[in-house]
């Protein structure tokens, strides 16, 4: 697998808050839990190819706005 969609995967994964219940009974995905759900999206490579940038979008409900951040990681892994 290449290392940005490695990388991309990984921060996908990471940056998604469970959902999960604390008495561990499933329930369905309600309206409410979209306010928790972090979206990236607009993946863009460096021309050096060493760096990938993404828009990181977040709701802020009690403002009812979204939130965007442009966040850059290296394709080798690491802090973003």
């Amino acid at each position: 697998m290449h290392p940005t969609v490695r990388t991309a995967l990984l921060l996908i994964i990471c940056a998604t808050p469970s959902i999960a219940q604390t008495t561990g009974t499933p329930r369905a995905f309600q309206l409410a839990d979209w306010y928790k759900v972090t979206t990236l999206s607009a993946p863009a490579m460096s021309p050096s190819g060493d760096r990938v940038a993404f828009t990181v979008t977040t709701v802020r409900e009690a403002e009812n706005k979204r939130h965007n951040e442009i966040w850059i990681v290296p394709t080798a892994g690491g802090e973003s």
